[in-house]
């Protein structure tokens, strides 16, 4: 049973993950964020919010499957004391469907 479920694990990487760093820091603090997407002729839209004391929000286009695995970093800069969620979601063509969705937590301190 654990040898299927690992061998369709990797056989069906995730639509979308996220690379947060740091996920716990001092105020202000920088915060780096890096998405990954995999390719789908019809992804077209990423948006990632960062929801806490303050909101921020970024949406990029996508091209298809001939978009690029590994977007270009994305920072939040000086960022204030507080608990902040990261979401990232992808939506497809087909009637603004998702596609898929992830989130974190960062703690600035």
């Amino acid at each position: 049973m654990l040898t299927l479920l690992l061998a369709y694990l990797l056989s069906h990487p995730p639509v979308i993950a996220l690379a947060v760093t740091p996920l716990v820091c001092r105020a202000p603090c920088d915060v780096r964020i890096t998405v990954t997407v995999e390719p789908h002729s019809a992804n077209r839209w990423f948006i990632l919010q960062l929801d806490g004391t303050m909101f921020q929000g970024t949406m990029k286009q996508l091209d298809g499957d001939h978009s690029p695995k590994t977007q270009p970093a994305i920072w939040f800069k000086d960022l204030p004391a507080g608990e902040y969620e990261i979401i990232a979601v992808v939506y497809r063509n087909v009637g603004r469907a998702e596609a898929g969705r992830v989130s974190a937590t960062v703690i600035v301190q």
